[in-house]
C-alpha cells in the first residue's frame, strides 16, 4: 500500500470538499433581514434577474449539474426519477448519446430528457422561466412523460409505479384527492426546495399564471394550504443533501449567478412560510453508496440540520466485512462542525485496489455521539451509511438463496431469492419441481411486480391441500453463481381446488365493441366498450375472451359480485401493437362503494403473459374491475379466475360427557365446544311437550334445579356453534328422560 499516494490524494479530496462547502459569496445574503412574506421579497430582489440560457443549453449544462457522484458514483447521468438510493439502478445512461426530447422513448431505460418539475403549463410555457435550471432536472422521458403536469402529493394505491418507486395515483395527503405524482422519499426535500425557489424568484409574476391545484393564485403564500404543509413535510423530512450543495455551487458559478436560498438556508422556508423546524440535528447526507474497488477515493458527507451557536463533533464507528488498513482508509474519525455553520462535513475513504479474489465488501460508518457542549442537538435518523465495493476484479462467490416463499394461490406461487437471478436459468421449469407428483410448473416467470429477484411459478392446475416441498436446482445469479445443490422449500397448501370460480368468457357473444350487463357462466358482468375477443391464441382460450378498447376513457369489466378475495389470476397480451407499452389497472369497490386503485400492470406483447395478485380482502361484497383507461394498446384478457377463502369448518356439536340426577338436582356436562360462547337450554314439564327457550348457560358444565319429577332440560350449541342434528337430540333426549323416571 502506497501511504504517501493515499496521503495526496486525502489532501485533494479534502480541499476539494472544503471548496464545495465554501461558496456562498461573502454579503450575498447581508439585504435578507426580515421575516416572513418580507423575507421572501427581500430574497426575491437578491435571486432575480438571473442569466437567462436557452433550453437546448441545458443538455451540456446537465453534463456538470446533474452527474451521480453520489450514490453508484460511476459519473453517469442522475436522474431522481430512476436513481435507487439503496443499490444499483436499474439502468443507466451515456450522456449525449442517451438524451431525447418529447419522443423517441416507449419503456422507461430508452432516454432522458429534461423535467419541468414546477410543470411549463404552469407559467404558459414562458421564459424565463421555461429554462431556469433550478426546477429543471435530467430525466427518464417515459417517466417525465407519465408525471405530465400533475401536481406533486403522496400515493397511497397507486395506478402506476415506476422501477425506483415513482408513484402516479390519487393523492392521499389531507386536503387533496386529485392525480398526483409522488417522487420516491430520497428526493422529496429536493423537489420541495425547487417548488420554494420558484415561489420567491418569480413573486411579482407568479399571481397571474395559470398555475395548478398545488397553487392558490397568491403572490406571498403562493401554495394551498395543503400544499404548502406537504412541501414543509418534505423539507423536514428530506435536509439538504451534498447534491444538492454541489448543483447550487455549479449553477451559481457555471450557468444562471443566482443562488436557490432554501438549499443555503434551510431555515428559510420557516421564517417564511412557518411550520415547525426539525430538531438541530447532524446526519449522513445519503444512507448508502455503491461503488467500484478501483475508485481510489470517496468522500462521504454528513449534515447539520440548522446552525447552532455552539461547536460539534460527530465521531464515528467503523463496522462492516471489509477491513480497514487492508480493503480501506479513513482520513478522520471525527467530524468537526465550526459555531454558527451550516455546511456539510466531511471524511474521505481511500479504497485499496488490489487483485485479491474476494466478494462484495461494505464499510458501515455510524455516528457514535456527539461532543458538544448544546443539550438539544441530536443524532438525526439518518445515522449510518454503508457503503458497498464492488470488486472490480469480477468476484462475486455468493450464489443465490431462498430469501421467502408466498403462496399467492392454490397454484401460483412467488419465490424471492436474496439476490438478482439470471433471466435464462431462473425461468427453466426443469429446475423447479413439487413432490407428491405435482412435478414442474407450467411456467416461471422472472420479475414478479417489476422485482428482479422473485419468479411467479405457476402450476397448471390447483395443487390439493397439504405440506409441500419445492426442490430448486441450476438457478444462477448475475455472475454465474449457482444456487446450493437441492434447495428446499418447504411450504402449504390450505385454500384447495374449488375455492372461488373461473370466467373463460365462452359466452362473451355480443355484439361489437359493447356497453352494459351480460350474463356468462359466473354470473352478470358489467362491461364498457368490451369487444368479444375470438382470435385464440392460447389452447385454452377457446372460442372467446374479452378485448378492452384502446384510446377509450374507462374501456373495462367488472366481475361479478364476490364475499372474500383472497386473489385474482388471468392472462392478458396486447392486439397487434407489440412494443406499444401500455398500462391497466385492478381495481375493487367494496360493499357497494366507489372503486379504487388497487395494483398497475404494464402490457405490450401479442403473447398472452400471466397477471396475479394477492388482493387478501375478506370483505363481504367485492367486485373487482379490469380498467384500460386511454391507453395505447387493446387489452385482450381470458381465463379470469378468482381465488375465495376457505369455508371454515364448523364446531362440531357439543357431547354429552356425563348426567347425575341427585333428588331435585341434575347436573349434565358436555365437552367445550370451540368457538361456542354458551349453550341454550331447552326446558318441558312432559317428555311430550315441545321444546321452548329458557336461558343460557356457560360451557362445558352446568347445574339447574327440578321443580318437578319429570321436568328435564336438553342443550343445543348456540348460535356460534353446529347446531344438533335431529337424531342427536331425539337420543340425548331419551337417554336423560329414562333417568329422571
Amino acid at each position: 500500500m502506497n501511504f504517501r499516494k493515499i496521503s495526496y490524494l486525502i489532501l485533494i479530496s479534502l480541499i476539494f470538499s472544503l471548496s464545495l462547502n465554501a461558496e456562498i459569496p461573502p454579503g450575498y445574503y447581508d439585504s435578507a433581514t426580515g421575516s416572513g412574506y418580507t423575507l421572501k421579497t427581500q430574497l426575491h430582489n437578491i435571486i432575480d434577474d438571473h442569466t437567462v440560457v436557452s433550453y437546448d443549453a441545458l443538455w451540456t449544462h446537465f453534463q456538470s449539474t446533474d452527474v451521480d457522484n453520489y450514490y453508484e458514483n460511476d459519473g453517469s447521468p442522475l436522474d431522481m426519477y430512476s436513481e435507487n438510493p439503496a443499490g444499483n439502478d436499474s439502468y443507466n445512461w451515456t450522456f449525449v448519446s442517451d438524451q431525447c426530447g418529447s419522443s423517441g422513448y416507449s419503456d422507461e431505460g430508452d432516454c432522458y430528457n429534461r423535467e419541468h418539475s414546477f410543470p411549463a403549463s404552469w407559467f404558459n410555457d414562458a421564459s424565463p422561466m421555461y429554462s431556469d435550471i433550478f426546477h429543471l432536472y435530467l430525466t427518464d422521458g417515459y417517466v417525465n412523460n407519465r408525471r405530465s403536469n400533475y401536481p406533486f402529493g403522496e400515493v397511497t394505491a397507486a395506478t402506476w409505479t415506476s422501477e425506483n418507486g415513482s408513484k402516479l395515483g390519487a393523492c392521499s395527503y389531507p386536503g387533496y384527492t386529485g392525480t398526483v405524482f409522488e417522487p420516491i422519499d430520497e428526493f422529496k426535500g429536493d423537489f420541495a426546495r425547487s417548488c420554494f425557489y420558484m415561489a420567491s424568484r418569480y413573486e411579482d409574476i407568479i399571481s397571474g399564471w395559470p398555475g395548478s391545484d398545488m397553487l392558490n393564485g397568491s403572490s406571498d403564500q403562493v401554495f394551498s394550504d395543503w400544499a404548502l404543509n406537504m412541501l414543509i413535510d418534505w423539507h423536514n423530512a428530506d435536509p439538504v443533501s451534498q447534491k444538492e450543495i454541489d448543483r447550487n455551487n455549479i449553477i451559481y458559478t457555471d450557468v444562471q449567478g443566482n443562488r436557490n436560498p432554501f438549499i443555503d438556508h434551510p431555515e428559510y422556508v420557516f421564517s417564511i412560510w412557518g411550520g415547525t423546524p426539525p430538531v438541530p440535528s447532524i446526519s449522513f447526507d445519503t444512507a448508502s453508496h455503491q461503488i467500484e474497488e478501483n475508485i481510489g477515493t470517496l468522500t462521504v458527507y454528513l449534515s447539520i440540520s440548522e446552525a447552532i451557536p455552539e461547536t460539534v463533533t460527530a465521531n464515528l464507528v467503523l463496522t462492516g466485512t471489509a477491513a480497514d488498513l487492508d480493503d480501506y482508509t479513513i482520513s478522520t474519525t471525527n467530524i468537526f462542525f465550526p459555531a454558527s455553520s451550516t455546511g456539510n462535513q466531511s471524511a474521505v475513504l481511500t479504497i485499496e485496489d488490489d487483485l485479491i479474489p474476494e466478494d462484495f465488501e461494505t464499510i458501515i460508518l455510524t455516528i457514535d455521539n456527539l461532543t458538544t457542549s448544546n443539550p438539544d442537538i441530536i443524532i438525526g435518523s439518518n445515522s449510518q451509511i454503508t457503503v458497498t465495493i464492488n470488486n472490480s476484479d469480477g468476484f462475486d462467490e455468493t450464489p443465490p438463496a431462498v430469501d421467502t416463499f408466498e403462496v399467492l394461490n392454490d397454484s401460483t406461487f412467488i419465490l424471492t431469492f436474496t439476490e438478482q437471478v439470471d433471466p435464462v436459468t431462473s425461468q427453466l421449469v426443469t429446475n423447479y419441481v413439487v413432490n407428491n407428483a405435482v412435478g414442474n410448473p407450467d411456467n416461471a416467470l422472472l420479475g414478479y411486480l417489476g422485482d428482479s429477484t422473485k419468479v411467479e411459478l405457476s402450476f397448471p392446475a390447483a395443487l390439493q391441500p397439504g405440506a409441500y416441498q419445492l426442490t430448486i436446482n441450476n438457478v444462477e445469479d448475475l455472475k454465474s453463481n449457482v444456487i446450493a445443490p437441492n434447495t428446499i422449500v418447504n411450504f402449504s397448501v390450505s385454500s384447495g381446488p374449488g375455492s372461488g370460480w373461473i370466467e373463460d368468457f365462452e359466452l362473451a357473444n355480443w355484439g361489437s365493441y359493447s356497453t352494459g350487463t351480460f350474463t356468462l357462466s359466473t354470473g352478470d358482468w358489467d362491461i364498457l366498450d368490451v369487444y368479444p375477443e375470438t382470435s385464440a391464441a392460447a389452447s385454452w382460450e377457446g372460442s372467446h375472451a374479452v378485448r378492452l378498447n384502446d384510446d377509450s376513457a374507462n374501456s373495462s369489466v367488472t366481475a361479478p359480485t364476490v364475499n372474500g378475495v383472497d386473489s385474482v389470476i388471468f392472462y392478458y397480451r396486447t392486439l397487434n401493437q407489440e412494443g406499444s407499452a401500455s398500462t391497466f389497472w385492478l381495481q375493487k369497490s367494496v360493499g357497494g362503494g366507489a372503486f379504487t386503485n388497487v395494483v398497475s400492470q404494464t402490457f405490450q406483447n401479442n403473447s398472452y403473459a400471466q397477471f396475479a395478485y394477492k388482493v387478501n380482502d375478506s370483505s363481504d361484497n367485492i367486485r373487482l374491475r379490469i380498467l384500460n383507461n386511454d391507453q395505447t394498446g387493446h387489452l385482450i384478457i381470458d381465463y379470469f379466475k378468482v381465488v375465495t377463502f376457505p369455508a371454515a369448518e364448523p364446531p362440531s356439536a357439543p357431547a354429552n360427557v356425563s348426567t347425575t340426577i341427585s333428588g331435585s338436582d341434575i347436573t349434565i356436562t358436555w365437552d367445550a365446544v370451540s368457538g361456542a360462547s354458551g349453550y341454550d337450554v331447552y326446558s318441558s314439564d312432559s317428555p311430550y311437550d315441545g321444546f321452548a327457550w329458557e336461558d343460557s348457560v356457560s360451557v362445558p358444565e352446568f347445574t339447574t334445579t327440578c321443580t318437578e319429577a319429570k321436568k328435564f332440560y336438553y342443550i343445543v350449541a348456540s348460535t356460534t356453534a353446529k347446531a344438533l342434528n335431529p337424531g342427536e337430540s331425539h337420543e340425548r333426549f331419551i337417554e336423560i328422560r329414562k333417568k329422571l323416571k
